[in-house]
């Protein structure tokens, strides 16, 4: 495994450079080492670490969140992730969810934690994350709920217009409205029955079995 964690080919930035701003052709200033900005916000996110931690390679850790900060408020991020997800293979989705714990100074933000994605629980201030990824382990889409939410809650924005051939996921998306999606949309729903059925229904055990992609 290599072990640069801000590692980006030339093939990757291939890909997004023409989705970023500041170039050339566009107005006003031009963006300064954009390259070099992704390959730290990939170290930042990838290791975990607080910004203020960001080596002194990538510049100025607070000019570097503040250009992250500005990027994400206008939806760049969002737009490259949107562009690039076309480009999965979708033969089959791996849906499950997460949850995390969220720092305690989360709660003030404004709006309250609700609209932050923030819940409260047995482990206190929490978020979940439910994400899809493509027959491959990529990721696709996800969602971050408050920490007490079912999983179920995350599906509808994450499955929207996607077009795939089976959906698998856990006892968790065992849901009368969402098998009748899935059969709506043509696609297969590998997905074990929940104990109480009377009548479990019957699922593609070894395509089950590739589960942990959603992990990876």
């Amino acid at each position: 495994m290599n072990s640069d964690r801000t590692v980006l080919t030339d093939a990757m930035w291939a890909r997004i450079e023409h989705m970023l701003p500041g170039k050339a052709a566009d107005p006003g200033g031009t963006a300064a080492e954009n390259r070099l900005f992704v390959k730290a916000v990939l170290w930042r996110f990838r290791t975990g670490t607080p910004w203020r931690d960001l080596p002194e390679r990538f510049g100025k850790w607070n000019s570097v969140f503040t250009r992250f900060r500005r990027w994400t408020l206008s939806g760049v991020f969002e737009r490259v992730f949107n562009a690039l997800s076309e480009e999965f293979d979708l033969e089959c989705v791996f849906v499950d969810g997460t949850v995390v714990q969220a720092h305690q100074k989360a709660s003030g933000t404004r709006g309250g934690t609700s609209s932050q994605g923030i819940g409260r629980s047995r482990a206190g201030l929490t978020s979940k994350i439910v994400a899809v990824v493509d027959a491959l382990g990529y990721l696709v889409r996800f969602v971050i709920l408050p920490g007490q939410a079912h999983d179920l809650a995350g599906v509808p924005a994450l499955l929207g217009d996607l077009r795939f051939g089976a959906f698998i996921g856990d006892k968790a998306f065992d849901a009368d409205w969402l098998l009748e999606d899935l059969e709506g949309r043509g696609a297969d729903a590998v997905i074990p029955s929940r104990r109480n059925q009377t009548e479990p229904r019957e699922h593609d055990r070894k395509m089950y079995g590739w589960r942990h992609l959603v992990r990876t």
